[in-house]
């Protein structure tokens, strides 16, 4: 049927025959499913005549026997919609309903409609006739404010932006029970960011009637980096609740932290060469230089610190360095950080640790370890504020192909030092997943693991973990820090330990025997680039860091003698081939064992423990392996040549031989029985699956 609404809002019902009979204690709802054609906006309201009061209120103000659903707007989208009319809480709905009249009213008085109804339903207390989910829940209006005028603004049903879209009301509110929901803000000044944030609509708000959300747009235009304007960041109680500032006392007074700068200023390029040459130029124990230079000419600074080395004023290159470090005989601890340009609070800690160093922790630490820093590894990716360089090969998976610039300038440095504790800082990113029906979130603020490639010493790999990585996050927790291991994956029935691939930094550094470890901070919604919590983010890593520099310095003469021992038996056991326990593992699996797991309950704002499936390959087992060679033959050719390049890179000694040199019998041939070139990239390559026997 089709209701003609005229412009005047007046005398156009609905009405239903008199003499209905409906026992209102009995049934409580009206549902109708209607489509309107009109562009203003607009509402339902119902009357009703009961068997004492048997005429309508005439002005239908909300009285006795009217409700207005002033707060349910018809949809003018020209789709049929369904729409649910509660009475159950109105006092008027008493006795017997004898006659019903529905108001469908336009919004403008100057605009007519045509109201489509495709049907009207009664319905009983238990939901007979209208099913249970459409039946309202006690709701909140909830209303939108914003820093800077909104060209579009969208709610959704749920913590992600793929959820369901919730209509607006007439007037831009929403009506909305208790949940978790998010909206997105786009800003019609092109300098503010894009939006996407949770919020909660609370039983407090449902009883109060009504919420108010603040929008606050940064304003993304400065100079300095390129900013990355969309970001996704959690509803503010859950932030508050477990993302506060830890509880570590220190000032970062690195440049993104200083007072009155704007939120999305990351340090440049500039201002971390300018910090890090005054912390230099006030701190005997420090020097400081460049190992190379990104493929657009920037630094890739370094900063050393050392006590009782001899004259670093009179170093001439990070090798004089290098060499003076290891005349000292104590354990050298290198930290290398913001591999990936967009990860920020990687570099940042790493500027925290250089001031930190240069202050009376530093100069007490210093009497048994030698520390060096690469705070910025990455500085072409950090200020196009990307993950890569070029965007396509990645640092991090470049160790053993070193295909990058950047990567053979860091490879180089790591064989000079060759140090004996090796840190490789990071972030991971999270954003909501469903756990059991409910959206869930990670809950760990760090993520830690030692080396996880089964080449590297099993007595350092295993004996790092009792060593190191279990006093850390104890010291992380009595710092106020959730941490655990590192792991891939999010909350699910299972997760695995984190990559064990050699070309991943923390896997590389290890394979010369060395204590390796993988630290990783929480991105909260998973926006890289993202300052959302930067400041517990920047303080996490520092705390771990710093702890594992503590460990270090208290057992130095333990941990240079472990080390120094792993690195001769490697040496010596590669110099003889035919020992089937010296091997080169090509393959391993994980084992799985059983863990807890905790997580926040976005919905209840609660932190609580799943029962899960952990894949892990540091107790995993070894599938695929080789003797470990004395040595590999290589034909010296122009097709040869760069790989011989990068095999200098990655520290290996070429010998070149003349020609006609005999070789001893013994030496294994491969023939090569067909290949596979893949017809995509991956990290800038088209990866060849060769076959040989």
């Amino acid at each position: 049927m089709v209701q003609n609404v005229a412009a005047s809002k007046v005398n156009s019902f609905l009405v239903t025959p008199s003499g209905l009979g409906i026992d209102a204690s009995k049934y409580k709802y009206i549902k109708l499913r209607v489509k309107a054609d009109y562009a203003a906006g607009g509402q339902l309201a119902a009357q009703w005549v009961t068997a004492d009061n048997t005429s309508y209120d005439t002005s239908w103000s909300t009285g006795a026997k009217t409700l207005k659903i002033s707060d349910t707007a018809v949809s003018n989208d020209g789709n049929f919609h369904d729409y649910v009319i509660d009475l159950s809480e109105h006092e008027g709905w008493t006795g017997t309903v004898n006659q019903i009249r529905i108001k469908l009213t336009p919004w403008s008085q100057t605009t007519a409609m045509n109201a489509y109804v495709d049907f009207i339903r009664i319905s009983d207390t238990s939901g007979n006739g209208i099913d249970a989910s459409d039946i309202p829940k006690p709701s909140a209006t909830v209303t939108f404010n914003s820093n800077t005028e909104l060209s579009s603004l969208v709610v959704y049903d749920g913590a992600q932006y793929t959820d369901p879209v919730i209509d607006a009301n007439y007037d831009g509110t929403y009506t909305l029970p208790a949940g978790l929901y998010t909206y997105t803000a786009e800003s019609s000044d092109a300098t503010y960011g894009k939006l996407h944030k949770n919020f909660l609509v609370t039983d407090e708000d449902v009883e109060n009637g009504k919420k108010t959300v603040s929008i606050n747009l940064h304003n993304w235009a400065h100079p300095g980096y390129w900013q990355t304007k969309t970001v996704f960041v959690p509803n503010d109680e859950f932030s508050n609740k477990f993302f506060g500032d830890p509880i570590p006392e220190m000032v970062l007074d690195t440049p993104m932290f200083e007072e009155g700068r704007r939120i999305n200023s990351y340090t440049t390029q500039e201002e971390a060469e300018a910090y890090i040459e005054a912390a230099d130029a006030a701190e005997e124990n420090m020097w400081t230089s460049v190992i190379g230079t990104s493929d657009n000419d920037l630094n890739i600074p370094i900063a050393i610190f050392s006590k009782g080395a001899e004259n670093n004023a009179a170093w001439a290159t990070v090798a004089d360095a290098a060499a003076a470090l290891h005349a000292l005989n104590k354990p050298i601890v290198w930290v290398g950080a913001q591999t990936h340009g967009n990860e920020i609070s990687s570099g940042e800690a790493a500027l925290v640790l250089i001031d930190e160093l240069t202050d009376e922790w530093g100069d007490t630490v210093l009497d048994d370890v030698s520390i060096v820093v690469l705070p910025r590894m990455n500085p072409k990716g950090a200020m196009f504020n990307r993950r890569t360089p070029n965007g396509e090969n990645d640092i991090n998976r470049d160790r053993i192909k070193v295909e990058l610039q950047e990567t053979r300038a860091i490879n180089d440095a790591y064989w000079l030092f060759t140090p004996h504790v090796a840190f490789d800082l990071h972030e991971y990113g999270a954003t909501p997943a469903l756990y059991g029906g409910k959206y869930t979130y990670a809950a760990y603020d760090l993520l830690l693991s030692e080396n996880s490639n089964r080449n590297a010493s099993d007595a350092l790999r295993v004996g790092a973990h009792s060593l190191f990585v279990e006093p850390v996050h104890a010291a992380l927790k009595n710092a106020g820090i959730r941490s655990w291991d590192y792991y891939d994956g999010s909350l699910s029935t299972k997760v695995t330990e984190h990559q064990t691939g050699a070309t991943m930094n923390s896997n590389a550094n290890g394979l010369y025997p060395t204590y390796s470890f993988l630290a990783e901070t929480l991105i909260p919604g998973g926006g890289y680039n993202s300052t959302t919590h930067l400041q517990r983010r920047v303080k996490s890593h520092f705390t771990t860091v710093k702890t594992v520099i503590d460990i270090t310095a208290k057992n130095s003469a333990q941990i240079l003698s472990d080390v120094e021992a792993q690195r001769e038996a490697l040496i010596s056991n590669a110099a003889v081939y035919g020992d089937e326990d010296d091997i080169i593992v090509l393959e391993q699996d994980y084992v799985t064992e059983d863990a807890e797991f905790d997580y926040i309950d976005m919905e209840s704002n609660e932190l609580k423990t799943a029962n899960i499936k952990y894949n892990s390959y540091t107790n995993g087992t070894v599938s695929k392996s080789v003797q470990r060679p004395i040595g590999y033959i290589l034909p010296k050719t122009a097709e040869t040549e760069t790989a011989i390049e990068r095999l200098t890179a990655l520290g290996a000694t070429i010998e070149e031989w003349e020609e006609g040199k005999v070789v001893s019998s013994g030496v294994q041939r491969y023939d090569v029985t067909s290949n596979s070139v893949a017809s995509s990239l991956t990290q800038g390559v088209y990866l060849n699956t060769v076959e040989v026997d």
